[in-house]
């Protein structure tokens, strides 16, 4: 790690973070260290302070290709809330497209809990929620298909997979609920989808505009990892430059796999280009494979400006 954290909420996450391990796959028992991007991620997420002396940051927006850590870090910086960030009765509501994400991110986060018996003595662990009678503080795990949730006092809001959410009803009736609290949160982390207009896709253009300098917001912080619109998807240096855990959590050969059979088909393609390169591409990206129409592209000659032209289209 080369990364040195600027401020003591950031230090503070990545400790937190220490304590807490894996309970999956190639790093199963083994502490939940940040990554360098992570890291500095949280510290400016956390640790960046307004005038008034409390966290600057209300909204923040990532975007980051599947297999990124994108569980992990959802559930650490939830339980960090739960547990260190010294709000008294804080709720902190971590929201999914459906049941079964939801289960998943209760699961992680009670794993994360299981892994550190000191922090675990804390919590009373629910069937969808973790409570530390201390200060009276819940972390809860909510779905969009489970009707809208009136009547909380949200602390902080977390969005998983924003793309799958049809409308923004959930996450309005979560943010206005905030209201009361002084220095609330409400995070989006999700991958790219194919709803263009849709609720994500149009705060993924907003939060694009903050990053790049076109649109002004101190209270938003944006991460956004996705590669360039004209790079080449077949290339496995246009994968190195949008996956921060490239060769950590995905593996070269992951992706040398999904390159060729993205080549031989239009559907594993847009599969491709949407979660692995975060791309945002419509089921119209399915039936035309990658340069087939720019193939068939030829120069006309003058003596074609003069004459009649037939096209035949099959959709």
């Amino acid at each position: 790690m080369s990364y040195e954290c600027k401020t003591p909420e950031g230090q503070l996450m990545r400790d937190f973070c220490s304590l807490l391990c894996h309970a999956r796959g190639d790093f199963a028992g083994k502490p939940f260290h940040l990554e360098d991007w992570q890291a500095e991620y949280f510290d400016d997420l956390l640790g960046t302070k307004g005038e008034d002396g409390k966290r600057r940051y209300r909204r923040t927006f990532v975007a980051l290709p599947r297999k990124s850590g994108k569980s992990a870090m959802l559930a650490a910086l939830g339980l960090y809330m739960l547990l260190v960030d010294g709000e008294q009765g804080a709720e902190i509501i971590v929201a999914a497209g459906d049941r079964n994400q939801a289960a998943l991110l209760h699961t992680a986060a009670k794993h994360f809990l299981e892994s550190c018996p000191a922090l675990a003595r804390k919590c009373q662990v629910f069937r969808n929620s973790i409570v530390v009678e201390e200060t009276k503080s819940t972390f809860m795990t909510v779905s969009s298909d489970a009707g809208l949730k009136h009547g909380l006092n949200p602390s902080v809001v977390l969005i998983d997979e924003y793309h799958v959410f049809r409308d923004s009803e959930l996450v309005d009736v979560l943010e206005t609920g905030m209201g009361a609290r002084s220095q609330p949160l409400l995070a989006f982390i999700t991958t790219a989808g194919n709803t263009i207009g849709g609720p994500c896709h149009r705060l993924w253009e907003r939060a694009r505009s903050i990053k790049e300098g076109t649109l002004v917001d101190p209270t938003f912080l944006p991460l956004i990892y996705e590669a360039e619109p004209d790079s080449d998807p077949f290339d496995i240096e246009t994968a190195k430059a949008c996956n921060p855990n490239y060769g950590i959590t995905t593996k070269p050969e992951y992706f040398e796999n999904w390159i060729a059979r993205a080549k031989e088909s239009p559907i594993d393609e847009v599969t491709y280009k949407t979660l692995h390169l975060n791309l945002w591409c419509t089921g119209a990206d399915r039936w035309l494979k990658h340069g087939a129409y720019a193939a068939c592209m030829k120069p006309l000659s003058p003596d074609h400006d003069t004459m009649p032209a037939y096209i035949g289209v099959d959709l």
